[in-house]
């Protein structure tokens, strides 16, 4: 089960403080990915590695947009930088889980 100090972890960002807004949202953000990812894949229970893996990164974009809400991450020299909807490594780890229909 992935966890916000897994996310944290690999976002190289401390956790936010126990009973904090900010640590209930990123728990938020996690169960929405969760969420997201058991509704539109075929995933096993429990996750595996590569399930988890997609989960996290997925949790930690979408806690990064957080500073983005308009999906601009910065400014580069032929215009706006773009945040997409999905991350590339997390359709890569879930390609195989597709669910169709």
């Amino acid at each position: 089960m992935v966890t916000v100090d897994d996310v944290a972890y690999w976002s190289n960002f401390t956790p936010p403080a126990p009973a904090t807004p900010e640590l209930a949202l990123l728990e938020r953000t996690l169960a929405a990915v969760i969420e997201h990812i058991t509704a539109r894949y075929v995933v096993d229970d429990p996750l595996t590695d590569a399930q988890e893996q997609a989960v996290i990164l997925q949790t930690a974009a979408l806690w990064r947009r957080r500073t983005s809400i308009d999906g601009v991450a910065a400014f580069g020299e032929f215009g706006p930088i773009r945040v997409s909807t999905l991350d590339p490594h997390v359709q890569m780890l879930l390609v195989e889980h597709v669910r169709f229909g």
